[in-house]
Parts: C-alpha cells; sequence; structure tokens
C-alpha cells in the first residue's frame, strides 16, 4: 500500500487509526470565503441536507468545486506524499432537522488493494453532537476489503449498523477550519443537525498521483454475483448524478474488469472477531515516542503537535 503522509508522526496515527486531525487547517479568513462562496440553488434536492455534487446545475457545482479546490489542494498537497485533486464539496446541513448522515463508508475511487484514497473534511462552523459533527469507527478501514458504489452494491455492514454505532462510534468534535483526513474506507457517521443554525462543511478527496481513478458498478441482475470496473476520468463524480442519475450504467466510461462478489452481510458476532482481530492487534497500535513528538513540534509548531499528539492517546 502506498505512503499517505509526508510526516511519520501522521503517518503512523492513520496506519492506527485511518485518521488524523489537523486543527486550523483552513484560517478564519478562508473559512470566510467558503461560506461567502456558498449558495443554495433553487429547487434544490432535499430541504434537510445538501451535497452540492448532487445538484443539477453544472455551472454551480462546478464553480463551488473550484473554490474548494483552491484552498484546499495546496495545503493538502503539502500534507500528503504525492497525491492529487480528484472531486470536492460543500456538505450542508440545515437546521432543527432529521438529516444525520448514516454510517458508511465512500465509495472507492481508487484500487484499495494498491493504494489509499482520502478525503480531507473540514467543518466551517463548530462542530459537536448537536449540530452534526463528524463520528468514526477506529481502524475500520482496514477489516476487510469492500466494493462500494451505485445503487446496487450492499453494504455488508449493512445488518451490523445500530450495532457498530451503539458501540465503537468515536465523535470527532471540531472547529471551524480544523480538518479531519481520513481512509475513503473508514466506517464514519455525521448526526443530524438539531442546532438552530446551519451546520455548513465541505469535503475534498485526494487520490495517489499514480492511481488511475475508477467506478464499481453492479446491475441489479447480478446483485451478489459480479461487480464491474471502469476507468473513469476525473471529472466522474462532478458530473455523476447528471450522467447517471438512477445509477445508470456507465457506457461511456472503459470496463477494465470484474470481480466475483459474493459477499453476505456481517453478523455481530462475526463483525466483534473481524474488529478485534484486525482492528485492534497490538502490532497495529503503534506507540509515539517523545522524540518523534518533539521533532514533530518543531517542524509544525507546538499547537498543532499537541493537538494531533493528545488526539492519538
Amino acid at each position: 500500500m502506498n505512503r499517505v503522509f509526508c510526516d511519520d508522526l501522521l503517518q503512523r496515527q492513520f496506519e492506527t487509526d485511518g485518521y488524523v486531525v489537523v486543527p486550523q487547517f483552513l484560517n478564519a479568513a478562508e473559512v470566510q470565503n467558503l461560506l461567502t462562496a456558498y449558495h443554495k440553488p433553487d429547487g434544490n434536492i432535499n430541504g434537510k441536507f445538501h451535497r452540492t455534487l448532487q445538484f443539477q446545475s453544472v455551472a454551480y457545482k462546478k464553480d463551488l468545486s473550484i473554490a474548494v479546490k483552491e484552498l484546499v489542494t495546496p495545503k493538502a498537497l503539502n500534507l500528503l506524499q504525492d497525491y492529487r485533486y480528484l472531486l470536492s464539496s460543500f456538505m450542508v446541513k440545515e437546521p432543527e432537522a432529521d438529516n444525520a448522515f448514516e454510517l458508511h463508508q465512500n465509495w472507492n475511487f481508487v484500487e484499495e488493494d494498491k493504494y489509499h484514497s482520502v478525503v480531507f473534511w473540514v467543518p466551517l462552523v463548530d462542530t459537536d453532537a448537536k449540530n452534526g459533527a463528524m463520528y468514526v469507527v477506529k481502524g475500520s478501514n482496514r477489516l476487510l476489503p469492500t466494493y462500494r458504489g451505485g445503487p446496487n452494491i450492499p453494504s455488508v455492514f449493512e445488518a451490523v449498523i445500530p450495532y457498530i454505532k451503539e458501540h465503537y462510534l468515536t465523535i470527532i468534535p471540531l472547529k471551524a477550519g480544523d480538518a479531519i483526513i481520513f481512509d475513503d474506507a473508514l466506517l464514519h457517521y455525521t448526526s443530524s443537525n438539531q442546532s438552530s443554525n446551519t451546520r455548513y462543511a465541505i469535503a475534498q478527496v485526494m487520490i495517489p498521483r499514480v492511481a488511475r481513478p475508477i467506478h464499481y458498478y453492479q446491475s441489479a441482475e447480478n446483485t451478489g454475483k459480479k461487480i464491474e470496473v471502469f476507468e473513469i476520468d476525473d471529472d466522474f463524480y462532478l458530473y455523476y448524478y447528471n450522467r447517471y442519475p438512477l445509477g445508470d450504467y456507465p457506457a461511456d466510461c472503459r470496463q477494465i474488469g470484474t470481480i466475483p462478489c459474493s459477499s453476505k452481510p456481517l453478523t455481530i458476532n462475526q463483525f466483534e472477531s473481524l474488529y478485534h482481530k484486525t482492528a485492534l492487534t497490538p502490532e497495529k497500535q503503534r506507540s509515539v515516542s517523545v522524540t518523534d513528538v518533539k521533532r514533530f513540534f518543531v517542524k509544525v509548531g507546538q499547537k498543532i503537535g499537541n493537538a494531533i499528539f493528545n488526539s492519538a492517546h
């Protein structure tokens, strides 16, 4: 698998937990620039939760993606080892609404037996349990290979989602401009916004420069049988809901293979066994030495270093 972070401390925490937190990734002026750039178009598709990639206006999506890309990408490239931009979006939750984003893994963007794709999730307001904070299942990106994409590929975790949420969620409260950077295979969840104010956040996916972006597709008739693998262009996910509004077959993309798929939903006992053998194995729980921390303080500053070190313990 490819190395993700340039810094050893961040890399070691990512390998252990599947995510890292970087405080003040965006400064106050940059946060305000993104808040100013965002506007909700008429005829939005969901009155409670807005993910800008799902809107139909191509110009609207492109403008907001560029606004995020221009701010996030230079900072992301300073943290990541030989990565590049793939897609970005605003993730907006209206106030006092039932708009939790259920526990899930993001779609596969690369071949995960070779590469890690990561997402930078940055709230533009302070987040906590009341207004749509991020929750993660530590180390869950290492549980088992999974194939995600389109409407017909069921999650192997589907039957145990309530159990996982009850026993294994870790809340990651963040200040406006802080970033959580996590593996797209990590199980994660955002709570509903029960506050009186809108919760704004942005998300940007980065992939290794040498990795080709892909899309997994399974037709209804092939459910439980096989998954088709497509090589895609860089605009595929930006315009996905325009080109394939019902999860249609991506006939304009080049198929590069098929994967036999006979996976069944995990039971609670299977999940427990898998989690404790894989996500919690002692060799994965790497300790962080004092020397590493001091070196990191010198490199990125006392405040950020302290926050990341504390989040790892």
